[in-house]
């Protein structure tokens, strides 16, 4: 009997174990699950910020980009240019051009002059490659600076330019 009672007590005692580890699961579960909601609102929240931030990010490097790129046409017209703060300049643009691409999060077009159909999956990548040209206009500025030629230089403006003017047609709103 008494060998009985031990492998009673070792059974209840496998059984106690299980139960135990089965009640930290579900209290482990229930955890996670709250932390997962937390961070789930936590996630909303800061995402609305991020949209806010974003939106006056992308405003402001847009403004910066386009006041700058006057600046460096203007001083590329120049007789004696000032190769060095072009290249500063230059590096500043490409700076600004491709931080862009990260500042259209979903939700960002409300409160600002984006068109809807930046985020449409028709559309999208028309607006991703503009970007690119726009930012490969600022690196053949970059690289046109550094070995001070005025034409190239020029060349690298104008495609800048010219890629900013056909997404502002296609993907921004006049008001």
């Amino acid at each position: 009997m008494n060998k009985k009672r031990v492998k009673k007590q070792v059974v209840n005692k496998g059984a106690s174990e299980r139960t135990t580890r089965l009640c930290a699961s579900l209290i482990g579960m229930s955890m996670l699950s709250f932390t997962t909601v937390s961070w789930a609102a936590e996630t909303i929240h800061h995402h609305e910020v991020n949209v806010e931030q974003a939106i006056e990010q992308r405003q402001a490097a847009f403004s910066d980009i386009d006041s700058t790129t006057r600046s460096v046409a203007r001083a590329l017209k120049q007789d004696d240019v000032d190769w060095v703060w072009v290249s500063e300049k230059a590096d500043e643009l490409q700076q600004h051009s491709q931080r862009l691409s990260g500042l259209f999060p979903l939700g960002s077009a409300e409160g600002s002059k984006t068109k809807e159909k930046v985020w449409d999956n028709k559309h999208q990548g028309a607006f991703h490659t503009g970007l690119a040209h726009m930012d490969a206009g600022f690196v053949a500025l970059y690289h046109a600076a550094q070995k001070q030629n005025r034409q190239a230089a020029l060349q690298g403006v104008e495609e800048a330019q010219s890629t900013c003017k056909g997404c502002h047609r296609q993907f921004r709103a006049l008001w």
